[in-house]
């Protein structure tokens, strides 16, 4: 962002929103391009930096998509505190460990715990998510191996052809109660494991009770059933699944137990014991506790 009009034009916009709506922050879709300088990104751009030292700006919560088509375009982990970052890493990594890839583990576990190869330093930047708002949506990965985009007039050629995606047997919708259990496990699976990360996460509406596309994994020119959130339509079954409600409130928790503590939480492995531990030095029971307790850190 090099142009002398450009960044007066953006923080003039950013504080608007934020003086007269009340936004509490903003995502920046294709993100490097506001740090691109001559020499390439920087993450200390003059209007990366103005956004963070402007008396308006400076406490907003600031979300980067950390790549784009540009050259350098790939920054994931490079915009710096404060800002956090889509993590398509952790996407990738959790979609082909639930695909059933073989050799997953490992990236699983850092993946869990914060992605600190990616995200150095104090605080944990990440911004945890396994679909969006263009791709595949949740309950479509767990039925399709194939994007279905036919509908868009691209003879499907438009969209990702690798969604690390699978179908359960059957390619796309399933009478057989099998079939569709087995759909609904995977979908706990993988918002069981979202819940537990530590970072932020980012859930799409209509995820939360397998909302689908039919396959269509770009469908950002479709105004119609193809990308509407069909209430009507939603799964019941999945939407009442007691444990999502028990993820909600065990983030919940953990953020307030965490607020209580005197020092910052600091999740981790104590080498004697070999089990998590609060930051007031108990240890929390159940499954879902010990993953759960860095997920608001």
């Amino acid at each position: 962002m090099q142009s002398a009009d450009g960044p007066p034009l953006i923080l003039d916009s950013l504080r608007y929103f934020v003086t007269q709506a009340g936004v509490d922050g903003f995502r920046f879709d294709l993100g490097p391009a506001l740090g691109r300088m001559a020499h390439g990104f920087d993450p200390r751009a003059p209007l990366l930096e103005a956004m963070r030292t402007d008396p308006i700006l400076a406490d907003r919560v600031m979300i980067a998509e950390p790549w784009d088509i540009g050259p350098g375009g790939y920054q994931l982990g490079q915009f710096g505190d404060p800002w956090l970052e889509w993590n398509d890493r952790y996407r990738d990594d959790m979609r082909r460990f639930w695909r059933g890839d073989a050799g997953m583990l490992g990236a699983v576990a850092t993946r869990l715990a914060g992605s600190s190869d990616i995200f150095r330093g104090e605080t944990t930047r990440t911004v945890n998510f396994l679909a969006a708002h263009d791709g595949f949506t949740l309950a479509d990965l767990a039925a399709y191996e194939q994007r279905h985009n036919h509908a868009n007039g691209e003879e499907n050629r438009d969209g990702h052809g690798d969604n690390l995606s699978w179908n359960n047997g059957v390619e796309g919708s399933s009478d057989d109660p099998a079939v569709q259990a087995a759909r609904r496990r995977d979908g706990r699976a993988l918002l069981a494991t979202l819940f537990c990360s530590r970072g932020t996460i980012m859930l799409t509406a209509g995820d939360e009770f397998g909302r689908t596309q039919q396959g269509n994994n770009n469908a950002y020119a479709q105004d119609n059933a193809i990308s509407w959130v069909d209430w009507a339509g939603r799964d019941t079954v999945l939407e009442a699944e007691p444990l999502r409600w028990r993820l909600c409130g065990r983030r919940m928790w953990i953020w307030a137990a965490r607020r209580s503590c005197r020092r910052p939480m600091s999740p981790g492995w104590t080498r004697a014991g070999q089990h998590w531990a609060l930051c007031n030095g108990k240890t929390p029971s159940g499954v879902v506790s010990r993953y759960a307790i860095g997920a608001a850190g």
